[in-house]
């Protein structure tokens, strides 16, 4: 037989014959299930991306869906809605920003998109410097158009991102940012 909604065996055979220790035997094969999922998506990502054009759409595809649930946080805090994106309320209060049931989460998710289009950001700006020698002389007219196409809107980005987690009033998420600025920034100085 089943338990748990069908998803373990009452036998446990799905340990493998070693004790369970967990407290919530179906959370933990739940959890290990979607490990399983999120690890087969990263590793078919990694195989199937191979150059440098499909890596700047997948990233230009996260920080844009970062900037949406972003937007539609701002909409939320601003509107008053206090339902879970406008369909669902919460039982259990608090102030939860996008689709995030906890401020923490929305602040570490934004963190994660920001050092992505922030990455982005500084690739693409070098990648555009190295195909322009004629920048050291005079900054050339087909480097500043280069440059004006793409690097100011990933910086907009970038910036409103940051601003993102300071919004969600996490302080977790504001720590974390600042120290990633941090570190960021000593990697910087000492290259």
């Amino acid at each position: 037989g089943l338990n748990a909604g069908g998803l373990i065996p009452a036998d446990r055979s799905w340990t493998f014959g070693l004790p369970c220790i967990s407290l919530s035997p179906s959370s933990t094969l739940h959890s290990l299930v979607l490990l399983l999922n999120y690890a087969a998506v990263f590793m078919t990502i990694l195989l199937c991306v191979n150059n440098w054009k499909q890596i700047s759409f997948i990233a230009t595809a996260i920080t844009l869906s970062g900037c949406f649930v972003l937007l539609l946080a701002i909409l939320k805090k601003n509107t008053g809605i206090h339902d879970f994106i406008w369909s669902y309320s919460r039982s259990a209060g608090g102030d939860a920003l996008g689709p995030f049931s906890n401020r923490n989460h929305f602040a570490l998710y934004l963190n994660l998109v920001f050092t992505i289009a922030a990455g982005m950001t500084w690739i693409s700006a070098a990648l555009i410097a190295g195909r322009h020698p004629e920048k050291d002389s005079g900054m050339g007219l087909s480097y500043a158009v280069d440059f004006a196409s793409e690097v100011p809107l990933r910086l907009f980005i970038s910036a409103l991102l940051a601003a993102g987690v300071f919004f969600s009033l996490s302080r977790g998420g504001v720590l974390s940012f600042m120290f990633a600025i941090a570190v960021a920034g000593v990697l910087f100085v000492r290259r």
